[in-house]
């Protein structure tokens, strides 16, 4: 048997069928099956299902035809997803998402950010967070975070201020980052530091003036070092040359010149 709730003027407005399934706005309830009860909310239009305390609300909006759908938390609150009775995904009330993050979802300390994190909640164990600042900030990042010192262990940067790319690790400490390479958008390269003018490639930095057994070519604050029976310096244009300058600017001053056939000593 079926049981029906209408009035005079408008016909009938529930319906609970003789499995239990309950339909509000229809006499016709869908994708019934053996086993399974259903709810079902149907406007002539769009439909919304609201459960509210009075003062703050969440509701299912579904909006007819191609108009979307929503889920709506009109409370100043997080909204959190659970499998296997533990919370998996969490939206907290600013808009920051944590994946398998344990609960509240971390910022980068300093300028407010929107957030993504994954199986990270403390800021000091093992997670990804990607971040783009909001309001007035300039940073955007991919961190890689571990259980070994606070902040990220590594990460990738897009400084919009200096406008590079900056990769960046902990330093031995496990205190705060360091630079280890920018990429401006220009293209010049800098290792171990930020970008200037003009560098395409710049390595900067003293480093160590002894090159290991493991290390076969280094190039460093002191320059192009090897540890093998050769280091070869090549120019393969064969009608070209190598120079080596001293001093001043590019090519002005270049004491020895090196081509396919001889050596010269310029004075």
């Amino acid at each position: 048997r079926e049981i029906s709730f209408s009035n005079v003027t408008n016909g009938e407005h529930v319906r609970i069928d003789s499995s239990g399934n309950v339909g509000i706005g229809t006499s016709s309830i869908d994708l019934t099956s053996v086993g399974r009860t259903v709810v079902q909310v149907e406007g002539s239009s769009n439909a919304l299902l609201n459960l509210t305390d009075g003062t703050s609300r969440l509701y299912l909006h579904q909006k007819g035809g191609t108009s979307g759908a929503d889920i709506w938390n009109s409370a100043n609150s997080y909204m959190r997803f659970a499998t296997n009775n533990t919370e998996r995904m969490r939206i907290d009330a600013s808009g920051r998402v944590g994946i398998a993050s344990g609960g509240a979802v971390p910022d980068i300390p300093g300028t407010s950010h929107d957030t993504l994190v994954v199986g990270n909640n403390t800021l000091n164990t093992s997670g990804i967070m990607i971040a783009t600042a909001n309001g007035s900030g300039k940073y955007s990042s991919v961190g890689f975070y571990d259980n070994t010192g606070a902040g990220p262990a590594g990460r990738m940067l897009w400084d919009s201020g200096a406008s590079e790319l900056q990769f960046r690790t902990r330093n031995s400490g496990g205190t705060s980052e360091l630079i280890q390479m920018s990429i401006s958008n220009a293209g010049d390269v800098d290792i171990n530091g930020s970008v200037t003018a003009d560098d395409l490639v710049k390595v900067t930095g003293l480093g160590s003036n002894v090159v290991s057994a493991s290390d076969e070519v280094r190039l460093s604050g002191y320059g192009l070092m090897g540890n093998r029976g050769t280091l070869y310096i090549t120019n393969s244009d064969s009608s070209g040359a190598i120079d080596f300058g001293i001093g001043g600017a590019h090519n002005a001053n270049v004491p020895l010149t090196i081509n396919s056939t001889s050596v010269a000593v310029n004075s």
